[in-house]
């Protein structure tokens, strides 16, 4: 299933040009592994959600072009970092940075990104352009830091809140979606409502998009998701439909034992039949419309063109993918 219209895909090939030009290094093993993370793929949504925002404006290509690289490389930075965090072995099903070269190495890696995509953002722009999208990569660069110690304070928390979580997916993805849209707005010098409605869409549509896959993390596969499944409740990580189960009188008890326990391949099955019988699945995918819903406001109130319409299309589009 293709995303994105030929429009977009045409724009997202400069970007993916750019990004590998950005990556130069005097450092081989920088550029190497930069390179091979680029080239490992992704669905690319960051950088196409702010070209399709200033589609909305007057279109600067070259602007548009190279602030969805730096978007792109700061969102590859906090996966490297992610990685060492969590100790993943898989990313796109490619082996992690640090599985590859050890956590130093990896470390450097994801630092490398956040200079390389802030070199991006000041160097295409007049100044007061430079300025703006620099202060607000910085204030979402701090925002992920902040989110990233409180995910790792909470680990193995059995009494985590949904309010604490969609708090933690804020940071860990909805920030970043808003931020694209809004950079992508103001670079075409849209008017201050649809700079404001563009950034609301963006952050719902990460929500949603996190929503999603919490979800596919139960329903999906190795092999479709490109990294193991359930990987999150291995490392102390609980998400939504976890968190339901963990509130349910019926099941509370048995799920706190084998979450305290010994986590095995047998204990993670048991874990994830007690979240689907909880209901855990099916009222993450109502919160999941309900943000559906609240994206779709948003996108009603842009200006009705071609460009709104891709945005509904890529919502739809995001809700029945599989990975």
């Amino acid at each position: 299933m293709n995303l994105y219209t030929q429009e977009i895909l045409n724009e997202l090939k400069k970007v993916e040009e750019s990004l590998i030009k950005s990556v130069k290094s005097k450092n081989s093993i920088l550029e190497e592994e930069c390179r091979r993370l680029i080239n490992a793929g992704g669905k690319r949504l960051r950088p196409a959600l702010l070209i399709n925002s200033a589609k909305f404006g007057n279109y600067d290509g070259k602007a548009a072009i190279n602030l969805s690289a730096s978007v792109e490389l700061l969102h590859l930075a906090t996966l490297v970092h992610d990685d060492v965090i969590d100790e993943a072995e898989l990313r796109r099903s490619k082996p992690a940075t640090h599985k590859l070269h050890g956590n130093k190495i990896a470390i450097f890696t994801g630092d490398f990104l956040v200079t390389k995509s802030l070199l991006l953002t000041s160097k295409y722009l007049d100044g007061d352009s430079k300025l703006k999208n620099s202060s607000h990569i910085a204030k979402i660069l701090k925002s992920i830091c902040e989110g990233e110690v409180e995910q790792y304070k909470s680990r193995n928390d059995l009494n985590v809140s949904t309010t604490k979580y969609l708090k933690r997916i804020k940071y860990k993805t909805a920030l970043l979606f808003g931020l694209s849209c809004q950079i992508g707005a103001e670079t075409a010098e849209c008017d201050k409502n649809t700079i404001k409605y563009l950034r609301k869409f963006g952050m719902t549509l990460g929500t949603v998009f996190q929503l999603q896959d919490d979800i596919l993390d139960f329903e999906g596969t190795m092999d479709k998701l490109g990294k193991p499944v359930l990987h999150d409740i291995t490392v102390g990580i609980y998400t939504l439909p976890v968190i339901y189960a963990l509130n349910s009188k019926k099941y509370k008890n048995q799920l706190k034992d084998l979450l305290q326990g010994d986590i095995d391949e047998n204990s993670l099955s048991e874990i994830s039949d007690i979240v689907k019988s909880s209901g855990g699945i099916e009222y993450t995918k109502k919160l999941l419309d309900r943000y559906i819903e609240k994206a779709k406001i948003y996108l009603e109130k842009l200006p009705d063109n071609k460009y709104r319409k891709y945005l509904y299309d890529l919502t739809e589009k995001l809700l029945g993918r599989e990975i």
